[in-house]
């Protein structure tokens, strides 16, 4: 879990800054990290005006891994070290003392590829619940697309008894959405009678590979190899 502790009158030693690409580029060519620091706009530090304690993290991982990013025009990065803001949905990229931030809606998709599951993600998807210009995780794709929407929420003044800084903290949360036959339907609870339910097929099967693998699905690594098993009974 992430502790940050910000001091009254401190600065705190981030430097956030919106990366804008330009509309048209050679799709088979690669966007450099020289080519980010080169199109990259507006430096600003945030100053604390009262001293806060924030539990919790607003990224998806506790420290940035490996990825690439996907522009909207088809232009790929070069591998870079990354985070998902999960709480602010961008993505932000370190780059010495600072992090680029890469505005959503230049991006078409990112993937984090130092991962022993597939952590990649898109948008583009919508249903009553999910709107296209969201990210998703693809955990599977297949007979049927599993996606996997993370979010994050600040609650700010959290009560806390005897305290005198401020609380705030950082909340997870994540929602499983199945494509099927055009269609993206929430699953309502991330647990086996949920899952297995908004299955068409082999649910029996699959009763079986979660009690044989030991699976948790509420984990969702466990869910990615879950999709992948299901889909295969599709394959050729």
């Amino acid at each position: 879990m992430f502790l940050f502790v910000v001091k009254k009158c401190a600065l705190v030693g981030v430097l956030t800054t919106l990366v804008f690409f330009p509309g048209k580029a050679d799709a088979q060519s690669e966007i450099t990290v020289e080519t980010l620091r080169e199109l990259s706009e507006g430096r600003s530090l945030v100053r604390a005006i009262r001293e806060v304690e924030t539990t919790g993290t607003p990224y998806l991982f506790e420290d940035f891994k490996a990825g690439h990013i996907t522009l909207s025009n088809g232009v790929n990065s070069e591998t870079l070290m990354m985070n998902f803001n999960v709480h602010k949905e961008r993505v932000e990229v370190i780059q010495g003392d600072f992090a680029l931030s890469i505005m959503s809606d230049r991006l078409a998709g990112f993937e984090f590829t130092d991962m022993e599951s597939r952590y990649l993600f898109r948008n583009g998807y919508e249903s009553r619940r999910l709107s296209p210009d969201e990210f998703v995780r693809v955990l599977a794709e297949g007979e049927v697309t599993a996606l996997l929407r993370y979010s994050v929420s600040l609650q700010q003044d959290v009560p806390t008894y005897g305290v005198a800084t401020q609380q705030d903290r950082y909340s997870h949360s994540q929602r499983l959405f199945i494509k099927k036959d055009g269609e993206i339907d929430r699953v309502r609870r991330m647990n086996e009678r949920s899952i297995l339910r908004s299955l068409d097929h082999y649910q029996d099967e699959m009763r079986d590979f979660i009690l044989q693998e030991q699976l948790d699905l509420e984990n969702s690594d466990h869910l990615e190899r879950f999709f992948q098993h299901y889909n295969s009974f599709f394959e050729d």
